[in-house]
């Protein structure tokens, strides 16, 4: 089956427009509603309309999650040009605090696809719009019901990849090339390997035609640039700076799992190189962590260098994407 790939708020993947009009909120806190283990992306359209956040992704399926305020409003979702305006929750609307699908669309042409979401709310009482995540790994398509524990939060952005076989390629292993190599360049523990210097950089091989890269990410995370077989893109920012909101200090806590840092599902089958090197544009935000990758082949063949991860399910679930038809909510 195809793989779904979590995209985290804070994500450097996601394209917050603009940045400055967005929040970055610990829930529980700050007079905010959700609870204390749980984080997420706010904006309020009294204060700044139209802010909007976007994913360009390859594949066939796509997921949004958000958490329901008080005050709540309309959004409009725009999928490859073709533009939907939603109500918020309409019916019976989640108690504060809950989890939400905002929308989600499957069976999608195989393709390179965008979604941008957009807050067209603008009267206080129904003017914000909050994107959440949820900490896991790679998740099966029509297998989404994975259990949760205690530290996890409910929402996520999901985003279907027709390649169905993955295998994680861990920090430690002898297919990631670490420099500069001296001894004190970076930092390595179980979790993953740091580096505040700006000349830090991991490459690796691999012969699949899909990669996803993740890492731990702090107020202190630095931008970072990739390349892949030659080809660089414009560097990529963590979601962690502060907006217009304080920025809370809890939020490296609450992220205790590694975030999606890149992904490129569209390669082609053979040898490839991803380089990936620290790229600070701030004299405070200079960390890069770099805690694992995970490598994805359209057959039953996995690459060397990893387990493939293996995910539980659970008999209820607070979600159900089986419902998801294309361009509906569920």
């Amino acid at each position: 089956m195809p793989a779904n790939i979590t995209v985290s708020h804070a994500s450097p993947l996601l394209n917050y427009i603009p940045r400055s009009a967005w929040m970055l909120v610990v829930g529980g806190e700050d007079n905010l509603p959700g609870p204390s283990n749980t984080s997420y992306h706010l904006t309020n359209g009294t204060a700044s309309q139209n802010a909007s956040f976007a994913l360009s992704w390859w594949g066939t399926g796509i997921w949004v999650y958000g958490i329901s305020l008080a005050d709540s409003g309309p959004y409009q979702v725009v999928l490859d040009n073709d533009a939907q305006v939603f109500d918020v929750y309409p019916g019976e609307a989640p108690q504060p605090g809950d989890p939400a699908l905002l929308f989600g669309a499957s069976d999608l042409p195989l393709d390179q696809h965008e979604i941008r979401v957009v807050n067209t709310g603008s009267i206080a009482g129904a003017a914000t719009l909050a994107v959440e995540y949820v900490r896991s790994h790679t998740l099966r398509h029509n297998d989404p019901c994975r259990a949760m524990d205690a530290n996890e939060d409910w929402a996520q952005l999901v985003f279907e990849s027709q390649l169905r076989t993955n295998t994680t390629i861990e920090h430690t292993s002898n297919l990631c090339t670490w420099a500069p190599p001296t001894s004190n360049a970076w930092q390595a523990d179980d979790t993953s390997h740091r580096t505040n210097l700006s000349s830090g950089r991991m490459s690796m091989n691999f012969t699949v035609p899909g990669i996803t890269i993740y890492g731990d990410l702090q107020e202190s995370s630095a931008a970072f640039s990739v390349t892949v077989d030659g080809h660089t893109d414009p560097p990529y920012i963590p979601n962690v700076a502060p907006g217009i909101g304080s920025l809370n200090s809890s939020f490296a806590v609450n992220q205790s799992a590694p975030v999606l840092l890149y992904a490129n599902m569209n390669l082609r089958q053979g040898v490839h190189t991803v380089l990936l090197e620290n790229n600070p544009i701030s004299d405070w935000a200079t960390l890069m962590s770099i805690s694992y990758g995970v490598v994805f082949a359209d057959d039953s063949a996995t690459s060397s260098g990893g387990s493939t991860p293996t995910e539980s399910t659970s008999p209820e679930c607070a979600f159900s994407l089986s419902c998801c038809n294309t361009y509906n909510r569920c």
